[in-house]
């Protein structure tokens, strides 16, 4: 499960009083922003030269923590990468999790590979690869309100999710706003 779901799945169990404690957040502070829906960020999912894009879905949540995302899958031979885009409509909730990864100089380093703040098209994003796993992960988060993340599964490199996170048009989702 990724960073957000499991962070989404922790936000349900404490709002219905499975989790308790006040490390939890019982519900997401209303932003006043509202959230873009999914059928306008599905059309941004852009096609991948040289891969197949199956599964291209969307879905709305209004709680714990209100959001939209777009996500859509590509395959090429073993390759897989699963490309999304969500709406946190600036919920720090859901910014959290990425604050330190893309803080500019992050930088880990292991023998299982690293993590790494970058910038994506301007803006703040991380890198994550694991060696062993043939796994990378490469987000950005546009004006600090859209999350774009690429995780390529049994890859030989981070470039093709880079390549799509990148490919992304930054500015049409930023005119969704």
């Amino acid at each position: 499960m990724n960073t957000l779901g499991l962070f989404l799945v922790f936000g349900t169990l404490a709002t219905a009083g499975v989790v308790a404690g006040p490390q939890i957040p019982r519900a997401s502070a209303p932003t006043g922003v509202r959230v873009i829906a999914f059928e306008s960020l599905k059309p941004l999912l852009p096609p991948f030269s040289g891969w197949t894009q199956t599964d291209t879905k969307g879905e709305q949540l209004s709680a714990p923590v209100s959001h939209s995302r777009a996500e859509t899958r590509y395959r090429r031979n073993e390759e897989r990468i699963a490309l999304e885009i969500v709406d946190t409509a600036t919920s720090p909730l859901l910014l959290a999790p990425f604050a330190m990864f893309v803080a500019p100089g992050y930088s880990e380093r292991s023998e299982d590979g690293f993590k790494r703040a970058v910038r994506l098209n301007g803006q703040p994003g991380a890198e994550e690869w694991n060696v062993k796993a043939a796994r990378g992960e490469v987000i950005a988060i546009v004006a600090n309100r859209f999350l774009v993340r690429a995780t390529g599964y049994h890859v030989g490199d981070l470039d093709a999710a880079r390549t799509l996170v990148e490919s992304v048009d930054f500015a049409r989702l930023l005119a969704l706003r």
